[in-house]
Parts: C-alpha cells; sequence; structure tokens
C-alpha cells in the first residue's frame, strides 16, 4: 500500500528550498577554496536535507534509498572505512544534485521572452503536414529536452494537446525526441554520472554521443515517414507580420541556445573543471546576468519564487537516491564485489568485444524492465569497472552504457519517461513503450550495436 504523501506547509517549503539551494552555493564555494570548516558544515547540510527528503519522498524511492544507504553503510563498517571515507562517500554525488537542482533556472529568461509561444505557433500551423511536425516536435525535443527534462515534453503537451493528435504519434514524438538527451547531454544525469564517475572530459566523449544522436533522431524521423501517408499541404497563413515575429523570436532562441552550449564547453575546455560545476554555475550566473542586462530582474524575481517554492523542494526522490546510490557506489570500491564485476567483465571481453556491447546493453534494458533504475547499474559499472584493462576507451564504456540507458527507458514501464507518456496518452506502459515503439527500439538496439563495435575496431 502506498504512503500517503505528506502535505507542505508554507514556512517548511520555504526553509527546505533555502537549505536545498544553500547547499548547491556552498559546494560551488567549496570547490575554489576548499575549506574544512565549510566541508564540516557542507557534510551537515547534505545529511540534514537527505534525512528530511526521505520524510516527503514517495514509499518506493524512500525504500530503495533507505535500502542503498543501509547496505553501504554495512559495507563501509565491514571494511572499517574511517569517517571522513563515510563523508566523502555521502557527498560523492552532489555534483549531480547540483545540477539536477540548478539547471532549471537557465529557463527563466526563456520563459519571460515568450519564446515558447512563437514555437507554438509554428506547430501549430504544421498540423497537417504530419511528417513535418513529427520532426519540429522531435527536434524541439531533441534539443531543449537536455536542459527542460522531462519538462520539454509537459511543454509540448501543453502547446499541441488541443490539436487532438493520436496517442501513437504523441509517444513517438516523445519517446523519439527525449530518449536522444540520454546519450549526449551534459544536463542530463545519465551522461552527468558516467563522465563525472570514469574522469571524462565531455569534450572528448559528447562527439560521440551526438552523433548517435543524430542517428537515433534520423532512424525515428524515417520510420515515421515511412509510416505515413502523403497528407495535403496545408493552406498558407497570410499573417506576415506576426509569422515575422514569430520568426525572430524562434531564431533568437535558437542562437542563444547555440552560444550558452558554446560557452559552457568554452568554460570547461579552458580551465579544466567539471562540466557538472560549470553548468551549475551558468544555471545561476546567466539567469542574473540577463535579467540585469535586459533590465528584467522584477521578472526574474517573480520566475524565481515560483522555481523556488514549485520545483527545488519536490525533488526529494531525486535527493535520496541520488545520495544513497553514490554512498553506495563509493563503499563498494575495493571490495570483493568489486573484483568479481572485473572479473565477469575481463571474462566477456576476452571471449569477444562484440559480445561485451551486447552483454552491457542488454543487462542494462533488461535489469531497468524489471525496476532497477538504469543509475545504479551505470554508478556499480563505472565505480567498479575499469575498461582500460580491455582496450577499451573510457569514452566508448560510457556510450554503450549510454544507448542501453536510452532505450531502456523507453522499453521499462516502470521509468519515469515511460510512465508520464503513457499517462499522458492514457493507456498502459508496455503498450506505449512496446506495441508501439517496439520496431523503433529495435533498429536502435541493432545501430547501437554496430555503432559501438565499429568505434572498438576504429580506435
Amino acid at each position: 500500500m502506498q504512503v500517503p504523501s505528506i502535505p507542505y506547509k508554507k514556512g517548511l517549503v520555504f526553509n527546505r528550498s533555502l537549505i536545498i539551494l544553500t547547499m548547491c552555493l556552498m559546494y560551488i564555494v567549496q570547490f575554489f577554496l576548499q575549506l574544512e570548516a565549510l566541508y564540516v558544515l557542507l557534510s551537515f547540510f547534505v545529511i540534514f536535507i537527505f534525512f528530511s527528503s526521505l520524510i516527503y519522498a514517495k514509499s518506493f524511492a524512500r525504500f530503495w534509498a533507505l535500502s542503498f544507504f543501509s547496505l553501504g553503510f554495512l559495507v563501509n563498517v565491514t571494511k572499517g572505512a574511517n569517517l571522513t571515507n563515510i563523508i566523502d562517500g555521502i557527498l560523492v554525488n552532489l555534483p549531480i544534485i547540483a545540477l539536477l537542482i540548478l539547471a532549471p533556472l537557465i529557463l527563466i529568461p526563456l520563459k519571460i521572452s515568450n519564446y515558447f509561444k512563437s514555437l507554438s505557433f509554428f506547430l501549430v500551423r504544421l498540423v497537417q503536414k504530419p511528417k513535418k511536425l513529427f520532426g519540429g516536435l522531435t527536434g524541439f525535443i531533441f534539443l531543449f529536452g537536455p536542459i527542460l527534462n522531462l519538462g520539454s515534453i509537459r511543454l509540448i503537451n501543453d502547446m499541441i494537446q488541443h490539436l487532438n493528435l493520436s496517442p501513437k504519434f504523441l509517444s513517438r514524438v516523445y519517446f523519439i525526441g527525449y530518449s536522444t538527451a540520454f546519450v549526449w547531454s551534459p544536463f542530463l544525469i545519465s551522461v552527468a554520472t558516467a563522465t563525472f564517475y570514469l574522469d571524462v572530459p565531455l569534450l572528448s566523449y559528447i562527439p560521440y554521443g551526438i552523433l548517435f544522436a543524430f542517428i537515433q533522431l534520423i532512424i525515428g524521423n524515417l520510420l515515421f515517414m515511412k509510416m505515413t501517408k502523403k497528407t495535403s499541404k496545408e493552406e498558407q497563413n497570410s499573417g506576415i507580420k506576426v509569422e515575422g515575429y514569430h520568426i525572430k523570436k524562434v531564431l533568437e532562441l535558437s542562437v542563444l541556445t547555440i552560444l550558452l552550449g558554446i560557452t559552457m564547453f568554452v568554460i570547461q575546455y579552458m580551465t579544466g573543471w567539471s562540466m557538472l560545476l560549470v553548468v551549475s554555475m551558468v544555471s545561476i550566473i546567466f539567469p542574473l546576468l540577463w535579467s540585469i542586462v535586459f533590465k528584467k530582474f522584477k521578472a526574474f524575481r517573480e520566475q524565481f519564487k515560483i522555481y523556488k517554492k514549485n520545483s527545488v523542494p519536490v525533488m526529494n526522490n531525486e535527493i535520496i537516491l541520488f545520495i544513497s546510490i553514490g554512498f553506495l557506489g563509493n563503499s563498494l570500491i575495493g571490495t570483493s564485489f568489486s573484483e568479481q564485476v572485473q572479473l565477469l567483465m575481463l571474462s566477456i571481453s576476452n571471449f569477444s568485444l562484440f559480445l561485451f556491447v551486447v552483454f552491457i546493453l542488454s543487462m542494462m534494458i533488461l535489469l531497468t524492465f524489471i525496476g532497477v533504475h538504469p543509475l545504479i547499474i551505470v554508478t556499480v559499472l563505472a565505480t567498479q569497472f575499469d575498461p582500460s584493462l580491455i582496450l577499451i576507451e573510457k569514452e566508448i564504456f560510457i556510450l554503450i552504457m549510454m544507448m542501453g540507458w536510452s532505450i531502456a527507458t523507453i522499453l521499462s514501464p516502470v521509468t519515469p519517461l515511460n510512465i508520464l507518456v503513457s499517462g499522458m496518452v492514457d493507456e498502459r506502459p508496455l503498450i506505449v513503450g512496446l506495441k508501439w515503439n517496439g520496431l523503433y527500439l529495435a533498429l536502435i538496439f541493432l545501430a547501437s550495436i554496430l555503432y559501438a563495435y565499429t568505434i572498438i575496431l576504429l580506435t
């Protein structure tokens, strides 16, 4: 039986939001100052936030978080870890948590500038051109899904829900568009977690990931085009002035998005800082600078209040899972479990690197299908196995895991993406994920194997 959610009290929401945001700021400051006193204070903040978030988290997340945390603590005690080691393990995923909490701030200038209204204008005009509409929607989610997270799907759904599009069409749009983000985006937990644990610069991984993301997008759109009959062209709209305004807004949004991405990669390249840190800092600095330069500080302040009230305090599930999974993964380093993982991977790879690729992909998909979060699988693999032992580049190992994550998040009936989409189209998760998108998943699975194995042979 599901535990009923505990209602928020206004003052409590404000205080928890403030504490969580303070924790994120302290993490950034501590990165530069490296003060022992600040480290101790930050540790208290994280531990307090973890246990307070347990109260408000969903029962499923609470159960797993407590299980992972307890197991991690038991492993640490068994192997004789000191207090510093234990605290380091609790804090290990703090950069990812900060990214998850702060990244939505980037959206504030976009909301204030009404960019999404202009996008909605063009999407409505394409309703009689399903192929172009499909391409436009999947392209939008491909570009903005990494920043908006699952909010990109909610945003698109709000834009087009009055158009009475078919549930199959919508499920394919949402899955094909959003699943691409898992293999390349530094804003999502998939790539952020794997590159963080394996200490791989994003600039060295992104080319592999984004190329395959384009392949996914192309396969999805070609498959839809093959399944769609030709339709009559939509009549031209004569509103030239209105259209010109919307074109300008969409171009502004495109340029702004590209500049933001370039800025973050340049900062990461020049400083050598973690991309998790760079994105977190840009998420704070960019909206503030934008509101000052364009004299929109009052509007920014109002949007920030909404963000603080609605977005920050509801991330309880993510906070407790990231802390507990990171703690457990860190505790397993140097144990017999780690050795067994190494031996298993070495045995498979020595037999066949092709089989190694298939094994990682299949394991990601099957374990996620039965309810194991892909974050857990990636954390275990990334912390317990060194791909250099089998002469595979770390970037390729990450790519294989990300491709498995991308497929699994559509197929599994218990992933947040599948649950969200199936709820929007009012259909069972297995029907939406497997029946309606099974052919796409099969093609992507084959493409993943060929792509990864080809890169292994070429490197």
